[in-house]
């Protein structure tokens, strides 16, 4: 049985049964003129009309026809949007790169500004995230479509506003990123923290995960969390800072840093110094390594990456748990090594898997979320 979004009656207006049955087809995917109607509350008549005129819009796109059990067989029909693009965005510290998304998921286009990151300030990183939102809205243009959102993620803790607080990747603390950036756009702009990004572009419509957690290893380990389908921000907009995770009584007595814990172990691990730029990131490369030093630094950061995912584990108690960023060379290693760790410590096994969106993870997840600021009745 389909949720039912409903129900219609007769003084709900013609633009909100369309924004309603695209909204249903957007949430469910695939679905019957039936299906529809269930969800939505509207009346076959209703629904037939509504969804004939979706379709010569292209809002909505007719995909198969069910398997007949003697009657005729039924279309089902799915949300396309066609020539309504998403566009997204990822910051980090050697630039900003970005694409055009349809909205089922599929990269068209892509732009680059890239920079030095052993030099880039964080003005600089903020000059190219402007320059990637210039580029994606040229781009759409030279495609001749129409560009209604617009996702940043960003390495940073981030709030409702659009304000990145901190992000010791770029070098930002208290920047208005999201105002910055609607100066050179007029469609809807979100900006999210990447590892809720990487989180939610595990989602897809009709799936039934309820649950589960994203880590991305980059200069810091960040966490993104979803609950009952729904992304987990916190309070202060940082639910999943992992990286701030105390690991062991020593820490209390120490002196503040600007890092985390857990995150500053993993850099000591990688490189031997605590401030270490990129140092969790280091992970993939030392495990291309034979000799002893690496072989020795990667078990340690292994160990502690270990350690971030049963406490994701224990108090979220997610269906599963996804890395972001993996090389696929080392992806099998990496899934091994940590179900190894984590065997009969836990009250229940977690799965572990890599991002099934693979290198794309984040720039997709940051143009679905973008894509919830969009009024579906106004494309």
């Amino acid at each position: 049985m389909i949720p039912r979004s409903g129900p219609s009656n007769p003084s709900t207006g013609l633009a909100d049964n369309r924004r309603l049955v695209l909204n249903v087809l957007r949430a469910a995917g695939e679905l019957t003129r039936t299906e529809i109607g269930e969800a939505s509350g509207l009346s076959p008549a209703a629904t037939a009309r509504i969804t004939d005129r979706l379709e010569t819009e292209q809002l909505i796109a007719r995909t198969e026809k069910t398997p007949s059990a003697g009657g005729r067989p039924a279309w089902r029909y799915r949300f396309t949007a066609a020539g309504r693009l998403l566009g997204e965005m990822r910051v980090q510290r050697d630039g900003c790169r970005g694409a055009l998304l349809s909205w089922d998921g599929q990269i068209l286009s892509r732009s680059e500004v890239l920079l030095d990151p052993a030099t880039a300030t964080g003005e600089e990183i903020l000059d190219a995230a402007r320059a990637c939102t210039r580029l994606i809205d040229h781009e759409a243009t030279s495609l001749g479509a129409q560009l209604v959102a617009l996702g940043v993620a960003v390495p940073a803790v981030t709030d409702g506003e659009g304000r990145a607080r901190a992000g010791t990747e770029v070098g930002w603390r208290e920047v208005p990123l999201g105002e910055e950036l609607a100066q050179l756009t007029t469609v809807p702009l979100l900006v999210e923290n990447d590892a809720n990004a990487l989180a939610y572009s595990e989602l897809t419509p009709g799936g039934h995960t309820a649950s589960l957690a994203g880590l991305i290893l980059g200069h810091g380990l960040g966490a993104g969390l979803i609950s009952e389908g729904h992304l987990l921000r916190g309070t202060h907009f940082a639910a999943g800072e992992i990286g701030y995770l105390i690991t062991s009584r020593d820490v209390l007595n120490s002196p503040a840093a600007d890092i985390g814990d857990l995150e500053l172990r993993i850099q000591r691990a990688a490189r031997s110094r605590p401030q270490a730029a990129d140092a969790p990131a280091q992970l993939w490369t030392l495990m291309g390594r034979s000799s002893a030093a690496a072989m020795e630094a990667t078990a340690e950061m292994l160990d502690y990456l270990a350690m971030a995912i049963a406490s994701l584990v224990v108090v979220v108690d997610p269906e599963r748990v996804v890395i972001g960023d993996v090389p696929p060379d080392q992806a099998r290693r990496v899934l091994d090594e940590l179900a190894t760790r984590l065997r009969g410590h836990l009250l229940h096994e977690p799965t572990i898997t890599v991002a099934r969106r693979g290198p794309d993870a984040v720039l997709i997840g940051a143009a679905l979320l973008a894509g919830e600021l969009v009024d579906l009745q106004s494309i």
